[in-house]
C-alpha cells in the first residue's frame, strides 16, 4: 500500500483575505447568473484606498445584531489613527489606535457589535491618521 504525504499549507492574513474575496466574488457572480440577490444574512464589506494604505469596512450579520469591523494596512507602523464607528448615527466607539509592525507593514484593526434596529440600519466608519485633519468616511447600510 502505498502512503500519501501530507503537507500543511499556513497562510498569512493577506493570502485568507484574497481567498475569501475570491469566494465572494464567486458566490456573486453566481447569484448573478441566477438572477438572485444575496440573502438577508449575507456580509457587506466596502474597501478603499487612503495615502499608501488600504481599508476594510465590514458590516456581519450575528446573532441579533451586528459584527461591525474596520481594517487599515499598509500604513507606517507606529502611526497613530483616530477611529469613530457610528450606528444610526449614534457613535459606538472611537478610538487612537496605534498601527503595529505586520508583513512589513503597519496595520490596525477595530471590531464592535451593534444591536439590530427597526427597519435599515445605517453603519459608518470615519478615520483619520492623528495629527491631522485629513478624514476618510466609508457607510454601509443593512435593509
Amino acid at each position: 500500500m502505498e502512503q500519501q504525504s501530507t503537507k500543511r499549507i499556513t497562510l498569512g492574513r493577506r493570502g485568507r483575505v484574497a481567498i475569501g474575496t475570491g469566494l465572494v466574488a464567486t458566490a456573486a457572480a453566481a447569484a448573478v447568473a441566477v438572477g438572485t440577490v444575496a440573502p438577508a444574512y449575507a456580509d457587506i464589506d466596502r474597501h478603499g484606498r487612503y495615502g499608501s494604505g488600504h481599508y476594510e469596512f465590514s458590516v456581519d450579520r450575528e446573532h441579533g445584531g451586528y459584527e461591525v469591523s474596520f481594517d487599515l494596512e499598509g500604513v507606517k507602523a507606529g502611526s497613530r489613527w483616530v477611529v469613530a464607528l457610528r450606528h444610526d448615527g449614534r457613535l459606538i466607539t472611537r478610538k487612537t489606535i496605534t498601527a503595529h509592525y505586520d508583513d512589513g507593514t503597519g496595520e490596525l484593526s477595530l471590531e464592535r457589535w451593534a444591536r439590530n434596529t427597526a427597519g435599515s440600519d445605517k453603519f459608518q466608519v470615519r478615520f483619520r491618521q492623528a495629527g491631522t485633519q485629513v478624514y476618510k468616511s466609508s457607510t454601509i447600510t443593512v435593509r
